[in-house]
Order: C-alpha cells, then sequence, then structure tokens
C-alpha cells in the first residue's frame, strides 16, 4: 500500500509539472516522430520503403501505417544519403500525389492557420549503439569553429559528421525537388545524433544555399553550438523535444560555452500505461497520454536543467509513439551495413 501511495505521489507530481496535455489537432507529433523514424528504414531502388526482413516494398510494418497516416494515405517518394566511411545517414521524403505536391501541415497557430508545413522532409538517423564510429564521434565534443556562419561554434565531433554528408545534402535536396511539383518547402527533422546533423544542415541549406528551411525539429539532441549559433537557428524556427529524464540534451555542459540551438523546447512525459497498452497489444490514442510543459526564450538551458535532478538513460528511447520494438527490426533498423566500417580511417579522424 505505501508504494502504490508513493507511486500515486510521484504520478501526481509529475502531471502536476507537465501541466498541458497534447493536443494532436495543433501540434502534429506522431507524425514528426514517425517521418524521423524513417532515417532508420531501408529503401529499395525506386526510392520506396523496403521490408528488410522480406525484402517486400511498402510492408513495413507498423511505420508504413503512421507513415501512410502522416502523408494522408501516400507513402512519398524517398531519396538516401549516406557516408561509408563516417557511417552516418539520411533520408530525403518528397511529397507529391498525382502531380500535385500539397504542403503537408505539421503545426497550426491557435486561429487554424498553418504555422510550418513542406513537401520535402530530410529527416537524419541516430547512432546506434553498436556503432563504433558514430558512438567515438559523440565524445569528441571540443568547440571549434565553423564556416556556416560568422562567429558561429560548434561541436567538433558532430560536425564532422555533417561535414561528410554535407555534399550528399545538397545532392539529395535537388533530387527531392526534381520530384514535387511547384515551390519546394523543406523541414529538417532528427534525433539524437541525427538532430545535431539536422541543424548543422538546416543552417547549411538556409544560409549557404538560400533554400526554404521552414523549420527544424529535433528529438532528444544535444546541445550544437555556441550563442551565435544559436541565434542563426532561431532565425529558422527550431524546436527540440526532450523525453522527461533524457541526459543526452543537457550535453555538452553549459559551462564550456554550448548552448541549445533552439526557439522552443518542450519537456515530454509519457505517461508508462501507454507503453503497457501497446506491449499488450492496443492502439492507445497517445495525445491521451502525452503531457508536455514548454520552455522558450534565453533561459531555456537553464530552465532545463532545474527542472529536474536526476537522469534516466531509458527515456533516450520514448520519441517514437506507436512504434513497436518489432518494428525497429522489419523496418531495417538492424541493418547489417551499419555493422561494417569499409573505411576505417573514420575511426582515427
Amino acid at each position: 500500500m505505501l508504494f502504490e501511495n508513493l507511486i500515486s505521489f510521484l504520478s501526481f507530481s509529475q502531471l502536476n509539472f507537465f501541466s498541458h496535455s497534447w493536443d494532436d489537432n495543433v501540434f502534429h507529433y506522431q507524425h514528426l516522430s514517425t517521418i524521423t523514424f524513417s532515417a532508420v528504414c531501408d529503401f529499395a531502388k525506386r526510392g520506396t520503403v523496403e521490408n528488410s526482413i522480406t525484402g517486400n516494398e511498402n510492408t513495413c510494418g507498423e511505420a508504413c501505417v503512421l507513415m501512410r497516416e502522416a502523408f494522408n494515405g501516400y507513402i512519398p517518394t524517398a531519396t538516401e544519403g549516406y557516408s561509408k566511411s563516417d557511417h552516418v545517414n539520411f533520408v530525403g521524403l518528397a511529397v507529391d500525389i498525382q502531380g500535385m505536391s500539397p504542403h503537408v501541415t505539421m503545426r497550426k497557430d491557435s486561429d487554424g492557420s498553418s504555422i510550418s508545413s513542406a513537401n520535402i522532409f530530410l529527416s537524419f538517423r541516430g547512432t546506434y549503439i553498436w556503432d563504433v564510429v558514430n558512438n567515438r564521434r559523440n565524445n569528441v565534443i571540443a568547440m571549434t569553429l565553423t564556416s556556416l556562419c560568422d562567429q558561429c561554434a560548434v561541436m567538433q565531433g558532430s560536425y564532422k559528421n555533417f561535414l561528410a554528408l554535407r555534399f550528399s545534402i545538397a545532392k539529395v535536396l535537388v533530387v527531392s525537388e526534381s520530384k514535387v511539383t511547384g515551390n519546394s518547402k523543406t523541414i529538417m527533422l532528427g534525433m539524437s545524433m541525427g538532430a545535431t546533423l539536422a541543424t548543422y544542415a538546416g543552417v547549411f541549406l538556409r544560409v549557404s544555399l538560400s533554400k526554404d528551411v521552414n523549420a527544424i525539429y529535433t528529438f532528444g539532441g544535444n546541445r550544437a553550438g555556441n550563442n551565435k549559433f544559436r541565434d542563426i537557428c532561431k532565425k529558422i524556427g527550431s524546436v527540440l523535444f526532450v523525453a522527461y529524464r533524457d541526459p543526452v540534451p543537457h550535453f555538452p555542459p553549459l559551462m564550456w560555452g554550448f548552448r541549445s540551438s533552439i526557439t522552443e523546447m518542450f519537456l515530454l512525459y509519457l505517461d508508462p500505461a501507454f507503453l503497457a497498452l501497446m506491449q499488450r497489444g492496443e492502439k492507445p490514442e497517445y495525445s491521451h497520454y502525452l503531457h508536455y510543459k514548454q520552455l522558450v526564450g534565453s533561459n531555456v538551458d537553464h530552465d532545463l536543467a532545474r527542472a529536474y535532478s536526476f537522469f534516466d538513460v531509458a527515456d533516450h528511447d520514448l520519441y517514437f509513439v506507436g512504434i513497436s520494438e518489432s518494428a525497429l527490426a522489419s523496418c531495417g533498423g538492424l541493418a547489417d551495413r551499419f555493422l561494417e566500417n569499409l573505411k576505417g580511417t573514420a575511426l582515427f579522424t
């Protein structure tokens, strides 16, 4: 009885802190997280999602079902960018339906008008736990100057990963633009290491190539650069989603000069009841179980640091709502190519 009362008290305290329930009619969190998850998937040569277990196209299970929902019943064409030496990859998704390229709205204002929409989505993959190259790069946290913007400095390891993809990013965007009709508009997405790559790529496309980057949405990403770099990201519009006790967004430390390169942050609390229902094979409405607290302004990093007193690494895996663990394998999450490093020089640079 004492244990149950303690759990009830903790749940009450958490829900009191995360004072808002998610409104899916205003902000399509699940759509964003599903499109971000697409960077984990394998893709067939013709640009359609492929099941890595059966080899069949458009049969990637829950991920494909949710993908169709995100794109109004349509599976977009996909163009992949991949660096063999650095083990980083991303996918460009282009939405073109019967010669029309509707801008898919991901976020609306309170009056129902669109805040962010796009017909091209670039999604960057996070780190696989067994990937030696990525894990080594993630620990290279020295700050280094970048040519992306004046007086901007970024995290050295993640920036090297971005440089390995820089030309692929421009190429994939051109290919994606050729697949849509009319004006193209792009949203950048990424989770964990992919969040940092999406941020660098968004600034690169907007500042260096003058592309129309509508927004940058990232999940569980670390601090990407200094104050000057954050100011550039704010001009684009950058949102970071942080699961309750995820330690990654607190890294690298503020005392080293790093800042979160965002316009606003959403601290998320996913009720454990949702995960329990998913494990039972049910399909609960995620918005009934997802609660949040919004952080904005120049003190976002300090507000995040004061939000809670301990971390839980397991929270770093809570961003993809509605996708079970088994879906990770069927969508390519266990792809063999990420177990191999064909050009081992990246281990030493």
